[in-house]
């Protein structure tokens, strides 16, 4: 039967309200005769799977013809504008639905169903320009009679709008644009998006949908972790073409990703359709994040993505996209060491909400003189004689109680005001407390402290560094800056004058942490340093593991083929200590010799060693 709801008239009228105005719309939208676009394709494919059909289709209605601009199941281009499907689902407001055409006055006789392609079932949704003028239609079809609840019809009518939010993204694109592949606002889908308003309200549109048929979406947080690399190599033209193929690719291999994005340059939002199946959700990913670091080739060239995931699961994990999308990207940044995709779980929101809470409360912490800093000496002369401390924060807070330095240290590392704040803080500490020493001692010991690698390519730093032992008027020759070895250095040539215009001011520069990170070797020959500190991990290891002794000797050789003397850090039994100075290091620091402390007994320590 027709769907009861279509008003007689709208069955009989042979005219469409308006058609002038209708007609000037999808003229202004600049559709017709367009290529095939993936926004509109993976609409058909979304449709066809939820009510399991064999066609579902797109179509513009032109003055004469119906034009498909995306189609599954038919081989048709286009129709005579003479269809009586198109002409009702125009004039209807809501879907127009035949449930059994062979069972209609109105169509059995129609040439859709008596001859190809025999339509027994048909509905479609109106879709509409940005006036409101009905344009064309997403329509599904099957070959024999179903019924089309009023449940299904809010499902139809939801797929609509996304098509008519895909529509209306850019009315003004010039004709033949080419793909359009998830971004708002671009037919190119390499430029950084700025619309997550608009992502978020077509995610939630699938979520509602989703909703609807009980159907459970993963929402994926795709990075492009090499694409730096590719732009240092290729210029911005072929980039854009590597990451077209490369995304057409994906969605050609994945018919379940039924929406992608692009978040920023680097990242991506995928949505995968998982219907009920969520058991394998963890391998589904992956395997799509395999198939995205497959090679590609264009014009003889070969590239390949390597990228990482975070996943959060709808309706698990989150209602709306936004919250979806934000615990994507957590679960992303949450990777464990080595992970290359994350799943989300509630443990990460809520570190995730103490990092943010931290991260406010070490803020109040500095500028409220909250802080405080503990002195762990440093001896020489194979431990006998006191030389320096290494300056060590710590931080309790009123509220969170002790929070230990292995927690706040990689958390303030994450945010540059923060980092910088506490250089500054420790900096000052440390000149304060020279200019009291140097008044009682004529060589007050050294005092280190532990300098993020950012900092040393930073062009203020050398500048900040000679203002505070300005305003405390010491001289640069007591203090030593370490250079943490696991602070990856992007560019030694920038960071090397930058140590150097410290080393003019007599400040020391130090490599800590040695044995533990990157191209060590680089670091010795190629920076300005004055000494090498060599990590607790091999230290502590040297009187049980015959590698350790070796790398460690092997550390020790090396920095004194270079002319630098040695720290060993870490030292807690009297055979590593042995051990440290049969291999001539001159210098040694660990819980055996001195734990860290507080000033005053930092002082104390000081007039009795001096």
């Amino acid at each position: 039967m027709t769907d009861p709801q279509n008003p007689k008239a709208a069955l009989s009228s042979d005219s469409i309200a308006d058609e002038k105005l209708r007609l000037a719309e999808l003229a202004v939208l600049d559709i017709l005769d367009t290529g095939p676009e993936e926004r509109f394709d993976r609409v058909t494919r979304l449709a066809a799977k939820i009510f399991d059909v064999p066609t579902a289709l797109i179509s513009f209605i032109d003055h004469d013809r119906q034009w498909f601009k995306a189609r599954l199941g038919l081989e048709l281009c286009e129709t005579a504008r003479g269809n009586p499907f198109c002409r009702h689902t125009l004039n209807h407001a809501l879907v127009f639905r035949v449930e059994d055409t062979a069972a209609d006055p109105a169509f059995r006789d129609n040439s859709l169903v008596t001859g190809y392609p025999h339509i027994r079932f048909y509905a479609g949704r109106a879709i509409r320009g940005p006036t409101g003028q009905a344009v064309g239609a997403l329509c599904i079809i099957d070959y024999k009679p179903r019924t089309f609840d009023d449940r299904a019809q809010d499902i139809l009518i939801e797929l609509g709008a996304l098509v008519e939010a895909e529509l209306m993204r850019r009315p003004d694109w010039p004709r033949g644009a080419g793909h359009s592949i998830g971004e708002p606002g671009r037919p190119d889908p390499t430029g950084v998006v700025g619309h997550h308003d608009l992502i978020h309200a077509h995610v939630d549109r699938l979520l509602a949908i989703a909703a609807k048929v009980n159907h459970r979406l993963a929402i994926l947080h795709l990075r492009l972790d090499n694409l730096p690399e590719f732009k240092l190599v290729y210029d911005a033209g072929q980039t854009q073409r590597f990451i077209n193929r490369w995304l057409e690719d994906l969605q050609d291999k994945n018919t379940d990703l039924i929406y992608i994005a692009r978040l920023s340059e680097m990242a991506l939002l995928g949505v995968l359709d998982l219907a009920d199946r969520v058991d394998d959700i963890r391998r589904r990913c992956d395997a799509l994040r395999a198939q995205a670091i497959q090679t590609a080739d264009i014009n003889d060239i070969t590239f390949v993505f390597n990228t990482t995931a975070g996943v959060s699961l709808f309706p698990d994990h989150a209602s709306s996209a936004q919250e979806l999308i934000n615990n994507a990207r957590l679960a992303h940044a949450r990777r464990r060491p080595g992970d290359t995709t994350a799943l989300f779980t509630p443990l990460m929101a809520e570190r995730s909400q103490r990092q943010s809470l931290l991260q406010e409360r070490f803020m109040r912490a500095v500028v409220n003189d909250a802080l405080h800093f503990c002195w762990q000496p440093i001896f020489g002369n194979f431990g006998r004689t006191l030389v320096g401390f290494e300056l060590l924060a710590r931080w309790y807070d009123p509220q969170l109680g002790a929070i230990g330095p292995e927690e706040f240290i990689p958390l303030i590392d994450q945010q540059e005001r923060l980092k910088r704040a506490l250089v500054v803080k420790a900096i000052d500490t440390a000149c304060r407390q020279l200019a009291r020493w140097q008044t009682r001692h004529s060589e007050p010991p050294h005092i280190a402290i532990n300098i993020p690698g950012s900092e040393f390519y930073r062009e203020d730093f050398p500048d900040l560094v000679s203002s505070i032992l300005g305003d405390h008027g010491v001289a640069g020759n007591r203090l030593i800056l370490e250079l943490t070895e696991r602070s990856l250095i992007p560019d030694f040539e920038a960071t090397a004058q930058t140590m150097r215009r410290l080393r003019q001011t007599g400040i020391h520069i130090a490599i800590d942490d040695f044995g533990s990170g990157y191209s060590s070797i680089a670091y010795l020959t190629e920076l300005p340093i004055s000494s090498v500190k060599i990590d607790k991990s091999v230290v502590q290891q040297i009187d049980r593991a015959a590698q350790r002794y070796r790398l460690m000797q092997s550390i020790v050789d090396l920095a004194h083929g270079q002319n630098l003397p040695t720290v060993a850090e870490g030292v807690e039994t009297p055979a590593q200590l042995q051990l440290v100075t049969d291999m001539r290091c001159e210098y040694t620091q660990g819980f055996l010799l001195g734990r860290p402390q507080p000033l005053k007994q930092t002082d104390a320590l000081v007039d009795r060693s001096m």
